[in-house]
């Protein structure tokens, strides 16, 4: 590149001079203009505005957890649940054999389930191993309170 001023464009010295560059219609920033505008249809629309249409569309279900006490306000739970699935994919690369990943998700389960219940991890593995199940667990399924938890 010279340094009077020039600049080199695929093999092509065109001076530096303002007036040259606005007229030269053979620039390549110039034919990409002209090829954006000969695109036909509605331009592209920003996130904010593909959102705010997300918005209207899903409105219910976006703002369910208004009306449904049950419903939470994220899904934050569900993606916790999966990241160490996914952190040990990470490290490992994969399961060993799909009866391994099933022990793992088997076990994660459990810890979570308990985790969810106010129970530490320690303590339920401390139960796992010593062939009792969390008080959770024990529930008489025929009774009325039972019933209702699993109606609702």
């Amino acid at each position: 590149m010279a340094s009077t001023g020039s600049i080199v464009r695929n093999s092509v010295t065109i001076q530096h001079n303002p007036e040259n560059l606005a007229r030269n219609s053979e620039l390549p920033q110039n034919k990409i203009i002209k090829e954006g505008e000969k695109k036909r249809g509605r331009p592209k629309r920003l996130k904010a505005r593909n959102f705010l249409e997300r918005l209207k569309k899903f409105e219910e279900d976006t703002l369910r957890f208004m009306d449904n006490e049950i419903v939470p306000f994220t899904n934050n739970q569900g993606e916790r649940d999966l990241r160490m699935t996914k952190v040990h994919q990470k490290i490992s690369g994969c399961f060993r054999s799909s009866e391994g990943a099933k022990f793992f998700c088997r076990i994660r389960s459990y810890i979570s389930t308990c985790g969810k219940k106010g129970l530490s991890a320690n303590d339920a593995l401390t139960l796992l191993f010593l062939g009792k199940d969390p008080d959770f667990m024990t529930a008489d399924v025929n009774s009325s309170a039972y019933q209702q938890d699993c109606a609702e």
